[in-house]
């Protein structure tokens, strides 16, 4: 029988439980599920701070086994040891997806791919959010992150970049891909900017040390700021 779309039953799979960005984003995901009326179930590796935020938005937490993609595995026995992990979590894999039978299971971040396959053999609907892309991998590695998506019926991408690099890989997935940008709540009222800057520019970088998040742009806008004689500082 067909469940009205208010019965509607999302397993959310998520790699991690900490609260960083992509954390917060399929937190944002959740939030959105639970306004439609949805059930929300939610499969993560372990335990984490993550954990107490989702049971506080009325989600059934599982943890379940599941192998999460690491440049550790590109080393060594690396390769070996994600085949084995990958075996030993098929079967709570399997066992999760009977037992809760959702309508449509979302994927959050390319990192755990297994549940696509297991999904897609259970013949469920597959939503893919990815939330980054690794241009600096090689192409086989790309391609091999890349290519389960396309077992997916939808896929959610962060940017037009990360849109690229995924067609870079396989330009299938560069054609299929919908972009939408990351969700922030915004604060309850608005603060109008300073009529006036009064001494230095002040620059504030929050987020990751890496050139790919944009670092090195803000180190940029200094040195131009400098250039032109105009008088700034950068805290990050």
């Amino acid at each position: 029988m067909t469940r009205s779309p208010s019965e509607t039953r999302v397993l959310v799979v998520h790699p991690g439980a900490e609260l960083y960005g992509s954390d917060r984003v399929m937190l944002e995901s959740v939030d959105a599920f639970r306004e439609r009326g949805w059930t929300v179930d939610v499969s993560l590796p372990g335990g984490g701070p993550l954990v107490d935020e989702l049971e506080a938005r009325g989600t059934t937490v599982h943890l379940v086994r599941t192998p999460v993609l690491r440049k550790a595995y590109l080393r060594g026995l690396g390769p070996l040891r994600l085949v084995i992990e990958t075996l030993r979590s098929i079967p709570a894999g399997i066992s999760l997806l009977r037992r809760r039978r959702p309508d449509v299971v979302y994927v959050s971040t390319l990192t755990a791919p297994l549940w696509i396959l297991l999904a897609r053999v259970l013949r469920l609907p597959v939503v893919a959010h990815v939330h980054e892309a690794e241009e600096a991998a090689s192409r086989p590695v790309r391609i091999g992150l890349a290519a389960p998506l396309l077992l997916a019926q939808e896929i959610v991408v962060n940017s037009r970049f990360s849109t690229g690099v995924l067609a870079s890989a396989l330009p299938r997935l560069g054609r299929d891909s919908i972009v939408i940008y990351n969700g922030v709540p915004g604060p309850p009222s608005v603060t109008p900017p300073r009529a006036s800057i009064d001494g230095a520019i002040r620059l504030l970088y929050l987020g990751r040390i890496s050139e790919r998040k944009g670092v090195l742009d803000a180190v940029d806008a200094i040195v131009e700021l400098t250039r032109r004689g105009v008088a700034a500082d950068l805290h990050v």
